[in-house]
Formats: C-alpha cells, structure tokens, sequence
C-alpha cells in the first residue's frame, strides 16, 4: 500500500488533500502544530505534532515515518504568510523563518530519506507570488520564490546523482483558506476542495509544476511579460483590475470583445518538440503523437505561433514567450499529457490531448529488475520504433518514425539501436528506412541509412554508402541495417543493402562492407572477391539468390573483422590489415564440429578478451535442427592470427524446449555479471512475444520484457534488443 505524509494538514489545503488521499487508499501520516486540529480529519495511520521552526522536525519528521511504515510521497503545505506594507521586522522575520528555513529543514530531510530508498515524490505548494516580488508582502512573495527555486534545485541534483525522486510545485492564487483570513477581498479566490482534486491529478500525473487554474496561469504569464522597470511602479491592485477585466470579458457572453494586438483566433497550434515539428489543427479532437519523447533531460518546447495565444502550458507547465523546459517525469505506456491554451476570443480554456506513447507503437510488460548496470535499447523489424528501457522498465526514451500522419510503416523498420561513446562523450545511433530506395526492400534487408545522435538525441549526421573504391557501388546508395561498427562520429564500417552483383556465374545479392574515415572510404571488401564463399553455402537455406547474408561484425584485438554470414552458417576472419582474405573461418553446420559448437542462421557475433581465455558468443538461431530451437553459445577459441584453435563450447541457457527464433536476435555477454539475450523474429505460437532478457551469469532468468500482443505473424516482432553500459 502506498504511504503519504502530509506537514501542515489541520486545516486548509493540507487538510483537503490529507483527506483525498485517505480516500484514495493511501496509508497517510499527518502533522502540524495544533494536534487537535488534525482529529477533524478522521481516522489515519499515523499522526505527529511538529513544528517546522522547530530544530527537532526533522527527527519527528523520521518518526512519523518509521509510525507509518515507510513513506512514497511527501506533501508540504506548512507556511504563513501576511500583508506588509509597514514592513514590520517581525512579520518579516517569521515569514522568513517559517517559509525559508522552515521549508527547507522539513523538505531536506524527505529528500534525505527519499535518496536513502532510492525513489520518492516531493509535493510542495508554494505559491505564484513567487513569480514577481511584491510589495505588500515582500517577505512571502520572497520565500516563495526561493522555494520556487529550490525545488527545481533539488530536482537538478536528484537527476544528476541518479536518483529516482520526483518533484511537483505546486502554485496555487488565491485560496479560501485560513491564510487569507482578515478584512482583505482576494479576487478570484477559489474553493479549497476544488483545489485539492487539482492537486490530486497532479500528483497522480507528477506534474513538474501545477499553477490552478487557468485564470491564475494566465495572470503569471501576463506578470512575466511586464518589464521590470513598469512592474516596479505599479500597484499589485491596478495588476490584477486588468487581469481581472480580461477575464471578465472572457467569461461573459460577449465573444466579441478584442484583445488588441490580436488578430483572428489561431486555427492551429504549431508545435516543435526535441526538434520535431507538429501543427495540430484546434478542431481536430484526435490526440497529438509525438514522434520523440524522452525523460533523460528537460525537453525543449517551442510554440511557433506563441503571438496568437492568450495562454498556453504543456503538462502544467507555462510557456513564456514561446518557449519552456518540460521536464517528463513518466513516459507511461497507456497515459496521456495535456496542452491548455487560451485564444483571445475564447470564452474558456480549452486543451490538447498528447498520447504519452505512440498508439500504433506495440507496448509491453516488464517482469522482475534488471541487475546489470546499462539499459536495454530495443528495435523492430517491421516498425520504425527505437526504444531506450531502464533496469525498472521504465521507459527513458522513443522514437517512433511513420511514414506519414496516419501512423503507416510500409514494413520497413528502424534497427539496430545502441549507444556509442567517444572520447568521454556519448553517441547513439540507429538504422533508419530511407523511402527513397522502398523499392529495393526485399526479405532480410531494410534500405536506409544510419542516423547518428548526440547526447540528446539531435541529429548529428545521416550516414549513406560512399563510392566503393572500384566504382562499382554508386555514392549515396542505401546502407543495410545489419549492424555498424562505430570507432568515432567520422570513422565507422557500414554495410550496403541487398547490392546484386555476379557471383558464381549469376546475379546474387551479394555482401559489401566498408570501412570510412574522415568522409574517405580507406577499406572495402565484396563477398565477389573470394569464390570459396559459394562452396561454404548452407543446405538450411535458398543461396541461389542471396549466397551469404551478412549480419554482423566486430573488429578483433589485431584490428582485423570478425563478420558473421547467416546463409552460410559461417563465422570469419577478415585480414583487414592485409588484402581482405579469409585468414580462418568456422562454419557452424560442419558436422565434424562437436555437437554443441554447431550453429546454424547465426545472427549476432561478438569477440571477447578474458583473462581466462578468449572467446566468441554466438546467438544461435538454430535453423538446421529440426526440431528448431535458439543456442546461445559461447565458444571457447584461441586466434592465432591465421589459424584458430577451439578449445571447448558452453551453452549459456539450456533452451532445447524453450525457445525458437528463426531470424534476427542478439546476444550480448558481461562476463562475471551475466548477459542479456534479444529474442528477435519467432513465428512460435506462445513464445512470440518475447522481446528481451536478462539473466545473471548462471543462467538464472532476473528481467524480461514481453510485448502485450501474442500474434505470431504481428507486425511486431523485434529486431535486435541489446544492452549498453
């Protein structure tokens, strides 16, 4: 059961809220100053009388916790706050005292507790005089920006110590609670029940920052836009008289009334979000799909036609001259955000539904944690989704790339995502379909091109195949998606797609890799060059019109290739540093192999060095056995340059009755700490949905991810899911 506390809950907001969340399901813990005050609020969990100045707080504070069992989320609705136009030092001083060091001895030491166990929700109100400072009440409007600020703060660190701690600021106006008890008349005051259902939603969402309601959202941004110089000189009073005729006019039954400098009510919303451009026609009741969303980092949001607009937030959050730093705090699978906007002719607000996740994209359903330090980078054959999962499984980052609005595919897919790093700094990259060439698109090859990203996801360069040095491959022709080597941002070896040359006395898709440094091709190499590969053809597969498929790569500790051929069965060495010859090879249906070194329709190879012998890890399709099923295998070798020396084989998973990939799939090993297995294409009745596991180093299954649809011919199915550190 989830736990709460609540500081500050025997009247007013905290005490709505307290009373919310009892009826919610929450366990709650409650404290304030006058205890019998809190009786009012019911039965509850737990209760403690604490005072924030008091230097004691926060040791009750730990108390109240340990009363409860434990606490998920932390709300904070403590603080004072009077008119000062006298300036008073004692009024001052206690509002100083009581909103500043106050709220950050009680709001410290939840975020203490919350980095001890490792995730948490802080919930704050605060206040929107934190926007402009005030002269009525200097102090208050003061401490509510600092509070404004410390929060953000505090999210900053948690983000940048890995810390799974979520913060909501809340900015209520001008609510009918005993702080605004006296002689005073507070315009647009509002209801505190009403505020505290809003409260609720932001809380359950974990909005970043919540201003209720949209009236007081539209008078903070209207505060902002005044310049200092003319804000110093006005009367709080005279602000708010012409927000207040506004919106008067707003609410009336005139919706004729201009806003000069308006023009005509906006018809669209034009949007750019990470990037990536939407207009979002205000009639449309569809909800908006974002092509990109990530939770790493702040995202940047532009709304390009801002001047049109009254008001406008994305999830809570104001945008101020066009522009705002949105920081998502979930990416749920089945959830949505909201834009609110505010046309100068409009009687009310209206809003913008986003879907949190693309709703052509499969979603899926995580089992157990993962335990590996890294996070899962998943791909598809026929979607044109990339997909970036934490050890939780949550999702952290997407990618979703249709052909056109109506969320179509054309089965061409993005493949083959993962991260790079360089020179201290990190890289990802990804296949992407290039619709240019979706002519060429045959079975096994997906024509496009490699995009590479920075650290946040922005484009750094579209990757094409340059001229081979014989000339006989076109610059610009399609790269294949198989995989791609990365040594930095300007030097990589790439594959061409599906490239159809003579071979064996006719026209064969053929293999050709190449190898670029500083926009220079300084390698290449054609399977046409070596005539022994046609003797080496596999009797599992059709070679008469696609003789070898290559489908992986690495580069070995001498700098020459370790490539895996799939219609071949065959694992070679590649004298990079020579001619391109074939110093040695292993062809995984020789049948004078021991039995559990065979493979056969290999996907993925990868060399690596261990102090206690080198070896190679192969994800064994397994094709050649009837009855079929995936081998994941690692072979002990020794590679003596020209000649390599087996020593013996390990199957790291016994999965003879388990499991059956005809196609694609990964294998990614971490030694000591275990590995990680990418399921790929199954046609398997029961055991398709299977995207991605993990399992510690003796075999034991700790985390898997499985798509929630159980078509063995959807259009789902993974291409490689691997994992990176």
């Amino acid at each position: 059961m989830k736990r709460a506390i609540v500081i500050g809950a025997s009247s007013g907001i905290g005490f709505e809220v307290a009373r919310l969340l009892l009826q919610d399901g929450w366990k709650v813990g409650v404290a304030a100053r006058r205890m019998d005050l809190l009786q009012n609020i019911g039965y509850v969990d737990a209760a403690e009388r604490i005072d924030v100045n008091d230097p004691r707080a926060s040791e009750q504070l730990r108390g109240l916790i340990s009363d409860l069992g434990g606490m998920d989320l932390f709300f904070y609705a403590s603080g004072i706050g009077k008119q000062n136009l006298e300036l008073q030092e004692d009024i001052e001083i206690q509002t100083a005292t009581t909103n500043g060091v106050g709220f950050t001895r009680m709001i410290g030491e939840a975020y203490r507790y919350f980095a001890e166990k490792g995730e948490g929700h802080i919930v704050a109100i605060t206040s929107i005089a934190g926007t402009k400072g005030m002269g009525p009440a200097p102090a208050y409007s003061a401490t509510k920006a600092m509070q404004n600020v410390y929060l953000q703060a505090l999210e900053q660190q948690a983000i940048t110590r890995g810390l799974n701690i979520y913060f909501t600021d809340i900015r209520p106006g001008f609510v009918d609670t005993p702080l605004l008890n006296g002689d005073n008349h507070y315009p647009m005051i509002m209801k505190t029940e009403d505020v505290a259902q809003d409260i609720m939603s932001a809380i359950k969402h974990k909005k970043h920052i919540c201003v209720i309601n949209w009236k007081f959202r539209l008078l903070t941004m209207f505060w902002r836009r005044i310049p200092r110089f003319i804000w110093r000189r006005m009367r709080l009073a005279i602000v708010l008289m012409l927000v207040m005729l506004g919106l008067s006019a707003c609410e009336s039954d005139n919706n004729h009334v201009m806003y000069p400098p308006y023009g005509p009510d906006p018809t669209s919303l034009i949007l750019e979000v990470m990037g990536e451009r939407y207009e979002v026609p205000l009639s449309s009741k569809a909800p908006l799909n974002l092509r990109t969303l990530t939770t790493e980092f702040p995202v940047d949001v532009k709304v390009l036609n801002y001047a049109e607009f009254g008001f406008i937030t994305i999830d809570g959050n104001p945008i101020v001259d066009g522009t705002c730093s949105w920081q998502v705090s979930d990416i749920p699978l089945d959830g949505q955000y909201k834009i609110e906007y505010l046309t100068p002719y409009a009687s009310q607000a209206a809003s913008i539904i986003i879907n949190a996740y693309p709703e052509h994209a499969p979603t899926y359903t995580k089992k157990g944690k993962g335990q590996i330090p890294g996070d899962f980078y998943l791909s598809f054959i026929y979607q044109p989704l990339i997909m970036k999962v934490d050890n939780d499984g949550k999702l952290l980052y997407y990618r979703f790339e249709p052909t056109d609005d109506s969320g179509t595919f054309d089965e061409l897919g993005c493949w083959d995502f993962k991260k790079h790093v360089f020179d201290g700094k990190t890289y990802y990259s990804y296949h992407a379909p290039d619709y240019r060439f979706a002519d060429k698109a045959v079975t096994g090859y997906d024509p496009g091109m490699r995009i590479l990203m920075d650290d946040h996801y922005h484009p750094v360069d579209t990757i094409h195949a340059l001229q081979s040095l014989d000339g006989y491959l076109p610059e610009g022709s399609p790269l294949d998606g198989h995989d791609f080597y990365f040594f930095s941002p300007t030097h990589w070896i790439a594959s061409a797609s599906y490239v159809e040359r003579e071979a064996g006395g006719a026209k064969r898709a053929v293999a050709y890799l190449q190898e670029v440094d500083n926009g220079e091709v300084v390698f290449d190499w054609w399977s046409t060059s070596h005539p022994i590969l046609l003797e080496w053809a596999s009797p599992t597969f059709d070679t008469s019109s696609d003789y070898v498929h290559f489908n992986s790569i690495d580069v070995l500790p001498d700098q020459n290739w370790l490539v895996s051929f799939r219609a071949l069965s065959t694992i070679v060495k590649i004298d990079r540093q020579g001619d391109g010859g074939i110093l040695w090879h292993i062809r995984g249906e020789d049948s004078t192999l021991p039995e559990n070194m065979q493979f056969s329709g290999q996907h993925y190879v990868r060399w690596h060095q261990d102090t206690a012998g080198d070896y190679i890890t192969v994800f064994d399709n397994g094709n050649a056995r009837d009855p079929g099923y995936t081998h994941l295998l690692r072979l002990n070798v020794e590679d003596q340059g020209t000649k390599m020396v087996y020593n013996d084989a390990k199957e790291l998973v016994n999965n003879k009755s388990d499991y059956f990939t005809q196609a694609c799939g990964a294998l990614v090993d971490f030694g000591s700490q275990g590995f990680v297995v990418g399921w790929g294409w199954s046609t398997s009745p029961g055991n398709c949905t299977r995207l991605v596991t993990e399992y510690d180093a003796n075999g034991t299954e700790v985390f898997s991810l499985s798509r929630d649809d159980d078509d063995p011919l959807s259009v789902n199915p993974s291409y490689r899911c691997v994992k990176c550190q």
